[in-house]
């Protein structure tokens, strides 16, 4: 398959830092989205990689896939990045209570 330039989301600053703490060798930095396609384009990597453009200092989504794909995928990742941010924002919170409770 092909990267394609859309299959390429961008996604907010805030997404990205907790989703990197999981999968940092997923990570490329790039000067622009069209030279990080092309690298990939030219390697071996998953299906799923993300972005950091030097240029403007954003951040992408990329998912090799069948294009009447791309739009089931990125539903499907962003419901899986919303989940995840709120089961974390819980768990920082259990952990305040637990630390209250022990003092």
């Amino acid at each position: 398959m092909i990267w394609k330039l859309k299959h390429v989301k961008e996604i907010k600053k805030k997404d990205f830092e907790e989703i990197y703490n999981l999968y940092p060798e997923r990570l490329l930095s790039c000067k622009d989205i069209l030279s990080g396609l092309t690298i990939l384009q030219n390697g071996n990597y998953p299906s799923i990689m993300f972005l950091h453009t030097k240029t403007s200092d954003n951040f992408f989504v990329c998912f090799n896939c069948i294009d009447g794909q791309f739009d089931f995928i990125f539903k499907n990742f962003t419901e899986i990045i919303n989940n995840y941010s709120i089961k974390l924002s819980n768990s920082k919170r259990n952990i305040d209570k637990l630390k209250n409770n022990i003092k």
